[in-house]
């Protein structure tokens, strides 16, 4: 187990390697009503790499797993969300 600071400092290091893999951005910030008209129908648990790393900068993970378990979350709402062979599907198969 790590102390707080260092979960903290790993969370954040997790986080900022994810958002440099997202290379086109599609996974940066939450998805709004202007986006996706429906999204909050279909995905009853957002998550995005802006809230990751608020978490992660505010001790919300008390360790490093729950990274792992929010970056699976945002893969499987992007390819339950949208089509197959779509571009943000396959960016998300690809993430």
């Amino acid at each position: 187990f790590l102390c707080r600071a260092c979960c903290k400092k790993r969370c954040m290091s997790l986080v900022l390697a994810l958002q440099q893999e997202d290379r086109m951005g599609l996974f940066a910030i939450p998805v709004t009503e202007k986006d996706a008209p429906n999204y909050r129908d279909v995905i009853k648990e957002p998550m995005d790499l802006q809230t990751m790393l608020e978490k992660a900068e505010s001790h919300d993970y008390s360790n490093y797993a729950w990274v792992r378990e929010y970056f699976e979350l945002i893969v499987l709402n992007a390819l339950t969300f949208n089509n197959f062979s779509t571009k943000v599907w396959m960016e998300a198969k690809r993430f």
